[in-house]
């Protein structure tokens, strides 16, 4: 617990941030964050259902790369308007475990704050609708301009939890976050405004997608955009009241606010240029996509797969007068590649998963899926519509309005601004 506004560190923060650390207390700073006080336990139990699915799905030691293709939704498949449920699948499911890790972490530090203030309903609601606009930013971005990698699986919880670093962005940016910096056992942690340190990653974003291609950075975007433009209208005013009191008489948990002037600072100028650039950003590029999608016409777009059997046993025999029959144990598949196609008009086709192939082992390129251009029209024209609502909200909020859902604007006592005067 801290009291004070000011740069002084109290003892707690001490250990953190003065001198070098080890790994664990690094980690252990990283998971705090300046925090109103009481229960977030649907963070918790979301934190739980993502590593039970992980457990389940193989996204703890690996993920099957065919189990992928089969399950969850390609951008094509999404953005042609199917492969809804399989969305939902997908924000719940991870990779591996340090994908798993690094957004379990994201959640616990952002989730606390923003159930607290929200309240479950309105916290639940905006992790579902920011994952799964998210999730159709991505779909169409990508098939308009990438359809090369159209066919990719999709799957990550970081869109939603994306939602929720826009909810906190607007609602705590005068909070204390921990950033750590260092090699093996010597790091050093610094104090860094929520602000500062989730604009950067706002930032950032733009930078993965030169460096990172295979992360889908655009559901990031989308996410946030959306998390911070549904906090503004549905937080309560009257919670946001309380809680500013609350923090103003040092009720809270971890770190102290990061300084004084936090009433009048908490969110700069640069953090807000940053916010509201990205967000026009992301809607161009939305209607890029849209306009590009025009242009293709009503066809469809059509995804092949090439596999290979990859057999540890292979047993054949062949009866009197009948043809020779082989049999694989201990099969597994690997994906080798994608390709796709644009076909002007409706194939005569079924959607199919990947099965086994015959034996013996051998590459095989199976069709996967085909997906209606119009539909990807229809849905990339809605996501357009409503996109320009999140933009002009977003950009309102950075303009003038993030003040009154700000839950560290602290207004200084009538004495504290006599003694700044004198």
């Amino acid at each position: 617990m801290g009291s004070g506004y000011d740069e002084e560190l109290s003892e707690e923060e001490e250990k953190f941030f003065e001198g070098l650390t080890h790994p664990i207390a690094a980690t252990i700073c990283e998971l705090r964050d300046t925090s109103p006080v009481g229960n977030y336990w649907l963070t918790i139990t979301i934190i739980i259902i993502n590593v039970l699915v992980a457990m389940l799905t193989g996204g703890i030691l690996f993920m099957n790369t065919v189990f992928a293709y089969n399950v969850y939704p390609s951008s094509a498949c999404l953005a042609s308007g199917g492969c809804f449920l399989e969305l939902l699948l997908s924000m719940f499911s991870h990779v591996n475990i340090f994908h798993l890790a690094g957004n379990m972490a994201f959640l616990y530090v952002v989730g606390d704050n923003v159930e607290i203030t929200l309240g479950r309903p309105k916290y639940l609601l905006v992790y579902l609708v920011s994952g799964i606009v998210g999730g159709y930013t991505q779909a169409t971005i990508t098939l308009a301009l990438n359809p090369g990698g159209a066919s990719v699986p999709m799957l990550g919880a970081s869109a939603a939890i994306s939602g929720l670093i826009g909810s906190y962005l607007i609602l705590y940016p005068g909070a204390a976050m921990c950033k750590c910096i260092g090699f093996r056992i010597v790091w050093k942690c610094f104090k860094i405004k929520a602000a500062a340190y989730l604009s950067l990653w706002v930032f950032l974003q733009f930078l993965y997608v030169l460096i990172f291609p295979f992360i889908a950075i655009w559901a990031h975007l989308g996410g946030f955009f959306t998390g911070l433009a549904l906090t503004y209208v549905l937080v309560s005013r009257e919670r946001v009241r309380e809680l500013r009191k609350e923090l103003a008489r040092g009720v809270y948990r971890g770190f102290s606010p990061t300084d004084e002037e936090l009433h009048t600072y908490s969110l700069s100028p640069a953090a807000r240029l940053i916010v509201a650039s990205a967000s026009i950003i992301t809607l161009m590029l939305i209607l890029a996509s849209t306009a590009q999608i025009i242009t293709t016409g009503a066809g469809y777009y059509v995804r092949y797969v090439e596999y290979e059997s990859l057999c540890t046993y292979v047993s054949c025999f062949q009866s009197f007068g009948k043809e020779l029959k082989c049999f694989c144990n201990g099969c597994s598949l690997q994906v080798l590649g994608t390709r796709y196609e644009i076909l002007p008009t409706e194939p005569n086709m079924t959607p199919a998963k990947i099965t086994e192939p015959p034996c013996p082992p051998s590459r095989v390129w199976v069709f996967t899926g085909a997906y209606s251009l119009r539909n990807a029209l229809i849905t990339s024209t809605l996501l357009s519509l409503i996109f320009i609502i999140l933009t002009a909200l977003t950009l309102h909020v950075m303009r003038k309005g993030y003040k009154e859902v700000e839950v560290t604007y602290i207004l200084p006592t009538p004495q504290e601004s006599q003694e700044k005067l004198t």
